[in-house]
């Protein structure tokens, strides 16, 4: 029976050799398909709704004709109780059952016959299971009435199951050519974007190679050339204001103990502001505050005080260094006036040349084509971010587009039994 209905639901005219149709011709052919399914279903079933019809009206006449006959020999009461309690109830039952009016839609008229012989065995297996004993005739009138129905159910069951099956083929290639429009659309979108970021990298590097042409200019120009020999003598500036700063420094390391000697005696003689003095000059050579005018004027100060001592030798001098530096009143203030004279003019020139520098108008040019350039870069950076997003929108449209084709290339084979093949499944691809 499977075989006679699989037989029904293909094609009519089956070609001899295959044929080969585009994508854009699929759906007008999955339409006619479909039509063809419905059709060829609904012609079937229309020959089973006479039959079942039939068979509903003759079970109809039966629950009419059902205990009608008085039995010719009298009935036991538990009989009689039996049959008065479940005649009614089955012919209830049964008349609800078979209430139905039949939808003109196939699946739904389909569903209502599986739901009406449901209700039918129901009843005859609740209330009816006793009635063939008094009613055997009946009985089974009613049994060969639904055995009809119940074997046109069984064919209708396998001509839905088919027709379904193949309807089933045909809403998933509409699904897959779904979803190759969708492919193509975003291919295409992505295409563009593509051209667009090819066509901005080409201005970006016109204009890169403008610009580096414009650095290289000005780098090989007088003026620049200027602006490196100046920054070339500004190093060695800076390598003598480092010399300068350890001349200083070495002063500093060889009058603190000195000093903090002092500071002790004037202490011990509690000299306040003596004291007060010596310290103060201690704690700004203690955090290298040479630059303070104060630092300058605390060695002033300091120097009678720090000489009244070694005069009197209550501060001895213990090495080369300390008797150099405190050889007199006069040569230890000039030493420190020449020292922090040379460090802070040096580092005052140094100064005033690096701001000089800073203002020269090459490098200001210089620092502007570089910034340009870096900003160029970035928007090449972010193309290529983009680009990279792209490449991965296209590596999922391909795979998108795999599937579907293979869905429809698999549902069209099942469908055709091979005969029909799609010509143009790879034209959506993109390099």
């Amino acid at each position: 029976m499977f075989k006679r209905i699989s037989e029904i639901f293909k094609p009519k005219k089956a070609e001899s050799r295959s044929t080969t149709i585009l994508t854009h011709d699929l759906i007008t052919w999955l339409d006619t398909e479909e039509k063809e399914c419905i059709a060829r279903r609904s012609e079937y079933i229309s020959r089973s709704r006479a039959t079942i019809s039939s068979a509903r009206k003759d079970i109809l006449q039966l629950l009419v004709d059902f205990g009608v006959d008085e039995n010719e020999h009298a009935l036991h009461p538990k009989v009689e109780q039996v049959n008065r309690h479940n005649l009614p109830q089955f012919k209830r039952k049964i008349e609800i059952a078979l209430d139905v009016s039949f939808s003109d839609d196939d699946e739904t008229y389909y569903r209502q016959v599986a739901e009406m012989i449901d209700g039918c065995f129901k009843a005859y297996r609740g209330p009816g299971r006793y009635l063939h004993h008094l009613y055997g005739d009946e009985v089974k009138l009613f049994r060969q009435s639904m055995d009809q129905i119940g074997k046109e159910l069984n064919n209708l069951t396998d001509a839905v199951k088919k027709s379904r099956e193949r309807l089933g083929r045909i809403e998933a290639i509409r699904n897959a050519l779904e979803t190759l429009q969708g492919v193509k659309k975003e291919l295409a979108t992505v295409s563009h974007h593509r051209d667009e970021f090819s066509q901005k990298k080409a201005e970006y590097s016109a204009k890169i190679e403008e610009l580096t042409i414009q650095r290289d200019l000005i780098s090989q120009s007088p003026e620049y050339t200027g602006y490196i020999s100046r920054v070339s003598a500004l190093e060695e500036k800076q390598k003598m204001v480092a010399e300068r700063y350890e001349t200083l420094d070495s002063l500093v390391r060889a009058g603190l103990p000195v000093w903090r000697k002092v500071l002790r005696a004037v202490q011990d003689e509690q000299k306040k502001d003596d004291e007060k003095i010596v310290d103060h000059l201690i704690r700004l050579a203690g955090s290298q505050n040479y630059a303070e005018p104060e630092f300058i004027s605390d060695i002033h100060l300091t120097s009678p005080i720090i000489f009244r001592y070694l005069d009197n030798e209550v501060v001895p001098l213990k090495n080369s260094f300390e008797k150099n530096l405190f050889c007199s009143p006069n040569g230890y203030v000039q030493q420190f006036m020449k020292a922090i004279t040379e460090w802070a003019d040096f580092e005052k020139s140094i100064s005033d040349e690096k701001n000089t520098l800073a203002s020269n108008p090459t490098l200001a040019q210089l620092k502007s084509l570089d910034e340009q350039i870096e900003d160029i870069l970035r928007d090449v950076r972010h193309l290529d971010e983009e680009d990279l997003k792209n490449q991965g929108r296209i590596n999922h449209s391909e795979r998108e587009k795999g599937i579907a084709a293979g869905i429809i290339v698999d549902e069209i084979h099942e469908l055709t039994g091979g005969k029909v093949n799609i010509g143009d499944l790879d034209e959506t691809s993109v390099s």
